[in-house]
């Protein structure tokens, strides 16, 4: 620049007078108003959030030449080019700013505002500038600036924000000239609420150009999380808010200023969430409504009255041809407006867009709302989307219309084929007393209930409608909803059949034909329940893939899920774990595909993983899965088995790593589960595992012990006489009773090993060789646990072993010593895993916690080391972690003393073993907690 920093600022305020002449603005102006209004970025924007996935699309493709970003207001726009606009400038390159105004549209205007965004930034001189006056036009004046601009040599950035304020004018015609004219060095960053109408495809062909929109813009997930976490935001608000501003930054950000709002909020109400952010209608209404066009505003205003819209609908609904155009004419809104999915005519609204525009609904004709409303119906009818067709009759004002087709939905079929979601949305937009008038709504309702859980209800419904069938005129379609509902309700009850009601239903259906596919399965699905509820699981596994078979032809998705699940338990409790893993496996692959991930099915499938991976131990990893599957089953359909095998896994796993307190905690939780579901054989299981985990704490003078009823294996099921008997001979044990102990071990052994049921044989083997140790007859015990060991070897059930006392492990690592030569190499070589892990295992509860960050970093790397089949040297420590041989030598000297082991391969093989409790090489930076197994 030519002169100092006084004659700088005179010429800056001599540019600012003469732009204001231009645009028949006042001619005083001073140098700080240009400085703070129009040519930096706002500074009440230096504490955003910084995007570093949007810095990195653009540092990518920083050598393109226009940089354009471009969504509806308050999508973050003006605050990412501000921040690109300093990391320019830190990088060492230049950068000019410039907000125009819509006084800029003018082409004498716009080339002022650009000419005076570069003397800002002294990038052109002041003295020498050529502004439009009656001697140049705007577009000679542009030509002296583009001469101008060749004699900076360094990357440049001209940055333009608001650029749709000015390009319905003259300014339109300069800007692709700009671009053309610039030299290669120079870029243009652009920000506008609407397209530019730009030669986009010529840029986009030549590989010109980064397109940034309010896909990018959007705030992730964490991002979200994060502001509003900082903010104080309550945990348990932070879902639902993600769920209502889906990242659109000015909501997320208005609604991080207060959240009280949203606690008080009528949840009922969609439109609450406009109030429920302070400032959100006012911005709606000013930035974005008020922008429109009127015809756009009342297209809007009418097609929200849908949840999703097409062109066709539009159409249909509005009997106007002009749709097109319209929907051409919200593209300028997409973040707002957006199509549903890739390549789909469908377009849904924003949730707190429709939330506004329901707000200004009552500014359209009722009687034209009505109509919409019925037309609306007619179409989504025609096309068999009843759950459509009814919401918009309903609001129509024609409800015996939603009764017929809610009626003819056929809800009872949709609750057993499609879940109970599907009849819930349709059920819960009739009046109850509607449902409560028509017996085949009562019979859906029943449904309902028997899938939420409501157990009793369901049977209240269900007895209701056997005595009017009784009373009235025969109803063909009312006898088989029944039927079918007497079917249903016995796979919500936690009873074991008869032998003579298994043979009886078995009867029935083999003789009755059935011409409904469905109901088929149905009926195979009820008959595997019946089986395994009886413990006859081999037969449970063939009807359950029987009813799996015809669920897949009939392309049922829901219920080839359900199979699945059922078909894994079947697996999991014969403790055959590889092919339990593989109907799992199964079973998410139908959720993710077939089902979009339903969070609520997904918690079905966490109580069989759960399982899965605690008879494995890997309990932090059961009790993770056990956790969520019974928070989604608090709140969702499912039945006796996933209910008991959640508790039952979660405070099993919580009793290993944290205590009784613990495992109590999640025994309250399943006993009021049970209550709930009316289930007494799940809560009578609950007592028997809770005096259970007092026994293992010993704590033998506890109520729960003392409440306990004695053992009578006659009058439970398989499922409880197998989860209590451990408990039962671990007291007659204690108490001294070892006939009785030994009583009960034997028989659960003859029990279990008749019906196939690997890992309740392997406990009960396990609970008969503590018996014999205590009797001082070793070689029985050696022989009881020998057999443990070969059974547990077939699926690497390593669990039972864990949940015994030290005892066993000397007993095991004597076992290790004479009996591998009387085994399999296979079993043997699982004997020897087993002590390893039990040995690691102990000495990470006794020892782990006491080594420092540097001893974690060398057993991490030895660890490391052993994983890729490799020997870690000392040297090879020490030149990674940069220190002496001798150091690393001192260092694993103190390891192997805290381990208790002694040399590198133990210390090694005891970190792989706890798996996740050793961090990686390169993840190490401090201490950390070291979780034990037991």
């Amino acid at each position: 620049m030519k002169g100092g920093a006084g004659l700088r600022c005179h010429w800056v305020a001599l540019v600012v007078s003469l732009i204001f002449s231009c645009s028949g603005g006042p001619l005083v102006a001073t140098a700080e108003w240009a400085i703070n209004a129009r040519h930096a970025p706002p500074p009440c924007l230096l504490d955003a959030l910084h995007r570093q996935r949007l810095f990195a699309i653009v540092e990518e493709h920083r050598h393109r030449r226009l940089l354009l970003l471009q969504a509806p207001a308050g999508f973050g726009k003006t605050v990412f080019l501000s921040q690109w606009h300093d990391r320019v400038r830190a990088s060492g390159a230049m950068a000019a700013w410039v907000s125009l105004e819509s006084s800029d549209a003018s082409g004498d205007a716009f080339v002022a505002a650009l000419t005076l965004a570069l003397v800002h930034a002294e990038l052109v001189a002041a003295e020498d500038i050529v502004l439009p006056s009656a001697d140049h036009s705007p577009m000679a004046a542009l030509d002296a600036l583009s001469g101008q601009m060749q004699g900076v040599r360094r990357e440049t950035w001209l940055i333009i924000d608001n650029w749709h304020m000015a390009q319905s004018g003259d300014a339109l015609a300069l800007l692709e000239p700009l671009l053309r004219r610039l030299p290669a060095n120079w870029h243009v960053a652009l920000a506008s609420r609407t397209p530019p109408q730009l030669t986009l495809a010529a840029y986009r062909a030549s590989g010109q150009i980064v397109e940034i929109g309010a896909g990018h813009l959007r705030f992730s997930d964490q991002e979200a999380t994060d502001l509003l976490a900082e903010a104080g935001c309550p945990p348990g608000l932070l879902a639902t808010i993600l769920d209502a501003t889906q990242g659109w930054p000015i909501a997320v950000k208005l609604a991080s200023l207060g959240t009280e709002a949203f606690q008080r909020r009528d949840a009922s109400k969609p439109s609450s969430i406009i109030d429920a952010i302070e400032g959100m209608g006012d911005y709606l209404d000013s930035e974005i409504f008020a922008s429109l066009g009127g015809d756009v505003r009342s297209f809007l205003l009418e097609m929200s009255i849908c949840q999703r819209f097409s062109r066709e609908l539009a159409e249909h609904l509005r009997d106007a041809a002009d749709a097109a155009h319209l929907l051409d004419m919200l593209k300028a809104l997409r973040g707002l407006v957006d199509p549903i999915g890739q390549g789909s005519d469908w377009l849904s609204i924003h949730p707190l867009f429709a939330a506004f525009l329901e707000t200004r609904r009552c500014t359209v004709d009722m009687e034209r709302l009505r109509e919409l409303h019925r037309r609306a119906a007619d179409w989504f009818e025609g096309r068999g989307q009843l759950n459509d067709a009814i919401g918009h009759a309903l609001q129509s004002g024609d409800q015996a219309r939603s009764i017929r087709l809610v009626e003819s939905a056929n809800c009872l079929d949709i609750c057993i084929r499609a879940g109970a979601p599907a009849v819930r949305s349709l059920l819960d937009k009739l009046p109850q007393d509607v449902i409560r008038e028509r017996p085949r709504l009562r019979a859906a309702h029943a449904a309902l209930n028997l899938k939420q859980g409501s157990i009793a209800e369901a049977r209240s419904l269900m007895s209701e409608l056997r005595q009017g069938l009784g009373q009235g005129e025969s109803d063909r379609a009312l006898e088989r909803d029944v039927l079918i509902l007497e079917n249903l309700s016995l796979c919500f009850i936690d009873t074991s059949p008869s032998a003579e009601d298994i043979a009886t239903y078995r009867r029935d259906l083999e003789s009755a034909y059935v011409d409904e596919w469905w109901i088929d399965a149905l009926r195979y699905n009820v008959y595997g329940r019946l089986e395994m509820r009886a413990g006859h699981l081999k037969e449970a596994h063939q009807a359950l893939e029987r009813a799996f078979e015809i669920l897949k032809a009939g392309g049922s998705a829901h219920g080839c899920f359900f199979m699945s699940i059922h078909i894994a338990f079947c697996h999991l409790f014969h403790g055959k774990l590889s092919a339990a893993e593989d109907s799992v496996r199964l079973a998410e692959t139908i959720l993710d595909r077939d089902l979009d991930g339903e969070v609520l099915y997904a918690c079905i499938a966490y109580s069989a993983k759960s399982l899965l991976a605690y008879e494995r131990n890997e309990l932090s990893e059961a009790g993770r899965l056990a956790q969520m599957a019974l928070a989604g089953l608090e709140r969702a359909e499912g039945c006796f088995e996933q209910y008991l095998v959640s508790v039952y896994v979660g405070a099993s796993s919580a009793f290993a790593l944290s205590g009784l307190d613990a495992a109590l905690e999640i025994i309250s939780r399943g006993r009021k589960l049970a209550l709930f579901h009316g289930l007494h054989i799940m809560d009578r299981i609950l007592v028997g595992m809770t005096a259970g985990f007092h026994a293992r704490a010993g704590q033998w003078r506890s109520d729960a012990i003392a409440r306990l009823d004695g053992p009578n294996m006659q009058d439970c099921g398989w499922l409880e006489a197998d989860l209590s008997a451990p408990v039962h001979s671990l007291i007659a044990l204690q108490e001294g009773r070892r006939d009785d102990a030994r009583r009960i071990a034997t028989a659960t052994i003859r029990r279990s090993r008749a019906e196939g049921r690997i890992a309740i044989e392997i406990r009960a083997h396990l609970s008969m060789a503590l018996i014999c140790a205590e009797e001082g007859d070793m070689p029985a015990a050696q022989e009881a646990l020998c057999r443990a060991v070969v059974l547990a070897s077939q699926e690497a059930l390593f669990q039972p072993f864990f949940e015994a006392d030290d005892q066993l492990l000397r007993m095991l690592r004597e076992l290790s010593k004479s009996a591998p030569s009387r085994m399999s190499p296979f079993a043997a070589s699982f004997l020897s895993n087993l002590v390893l892990r039990m040995i690691a295992t102990r000495k990470a509860r006794d020892h782990g916690e006491t080594l420092t960050a540097r001893e974690r970093e060398i057993l991490a790397h030895l660890t490391d080391g052993m994983s890729r089949k490799e020997i870690t040297s000392n040297k090879e420590i020490a030149r990674a972690l940069d220190l002496t041989e001798n150091a690393v030598k001192f260092h694993l000297k103190n390891v192997f003393r805290k381990l208790d082991v002694n040399n590198r391969d133990m210390a090694a093989a005891v970190a792989r073993l706890l798996g996740s409790n050793v961090p990686a090489p390169s993840a190490v930076e401090g201490p950390a907690a070291w979780p034990t197994h037991h």
